[in-house]
């Protein structure tokens, strides 16, 4: 996961860019572990500017140790999170206190994905400061805070938008885009224009990744499930499409139009959207084979 263009480096390690942190995930998970040696929550999502009020947002964590890596393996029987509403005047810092909200139970995942992470779902009633605090098996509470913004606030398009009409990148016509896929051999996932899609009565899958420049080994991997879940949902209209406009990247900085008009500052980024062109779901920075099919199946039954 990644922030775009010139804003650098994200929770966890910028797309295009190296930390030693970020390459050491790249191992696959090994099978279930426990939390214990666990020293940090790791937010796999920007701090600020990215978590909104009044819709269900998806927040994927993990758990790391002191240098923040995330672990391979996820905690067997999941993390319970507790979300607080925090007192406004202590600001954006220091530990969760407040008023208990919710608890939520979530699974772990790291089908297919290189780190194990664990996706909070939850709708904030409204903008300001918020904890959560994560307990599992042997460890004691961590805790991260989370800036919530109101929706006018951020471009990002969420969930309920209707998705920017615009022409994307085929095998047919590049739109200036060089090359239109960076995955080596390049996806199939290259044959339908976005514009096209929206308009044609059926819903479409749209994945917005960098294979090439993804440094936390997360980008390649979920345009490879992509590609594999695709053949078993026929009536899906499978886009992808890269962030950059060029091979140079983020050395470039050459954005794509399509990362500008989804409002994106991070990837990779699975949009899934209805036959009337509405987003029904968004799937960000880190979703395993488990998370695209139930997406994928939801997407089709809705």
């Amino acid at each position: 996961m990644g922030l775009i263009g010139g804003t650098g480096l994200a929770v966890l390690a910028g797309c295009g860019q190296s930390n030693d942190a970020a390459q050491s995930t790249t191992t696959a998970p090994t099978s279930g572990g426990t939390a214990r040696g666990s020293d940090s929550l790791v937010q796999i999502f920007p701090a600020s500017g990215y978590v909104v009020s009044g819709l269900e947002q998806r927040m994927a964590f993990a758990l790391g140790g002191s240098s923040g890596v995330p672990e391979r393996a996820p905690v067997d029987g999941g993390l319970s999170f507790t979300i607080f509403e925090l007192d406004q005047s202590g600001g954006s810092t220091g530990t969760v206190t407040g008023t208990a909200l919710a608890t939520v139970e979530v699974p772990g995942h790291a089908d297919g994905v290189p780190i194990a992470y664990y996706p909070l779902r939850y709708r904030f009633e409204r903008p300001g400061y918020y904890g959560v605090r994560a307990v599992g098996p042997g460890m004691g509470p961590l805790d991260a805070n989370i800036a919530v913004s109101a929706p006018d606030d951020i471009e990002l398009v969420q969930p309920g938008d209707k998705v920017p009409v615009l022409n994307t990148p085929t095998t047919v016509d590049a739109r200036g885009i060089d090359p239109i896929c960076t995955a080596t051999p390049a996806c199939p996932l290259h044959e339908i224009d976005l514009a096209d899609a929206v308009v044609s009565g059926k819903p479409t899958a749209l994945l917005i990744s960098t294979p090439a420049f993804c440094q936390i080994g997360v980008c390649g991997p979920v345009l490879d499930l992509l590609v594999e879940a695709i053949g078993q949902y026929p009536q899906v209209q499978p886009i992808h499409c890269e962030v950059y406009r060029d091979a140079e990247g983020p050395t470039s900085g050459a954005i794509a139009p399509v990362v500008e008009a989804m409002g994106m500052q991070f990837e990779p980024s699975l949009y899934l959207i209805g036959a009337d062109g509405v987003v029904r779901e968004r799937l960000d920075n880190v979703f395993d084979r488990t998370e695209i099919n139930a997406a994928l199946t939801r997407l089709t039954q809705g």
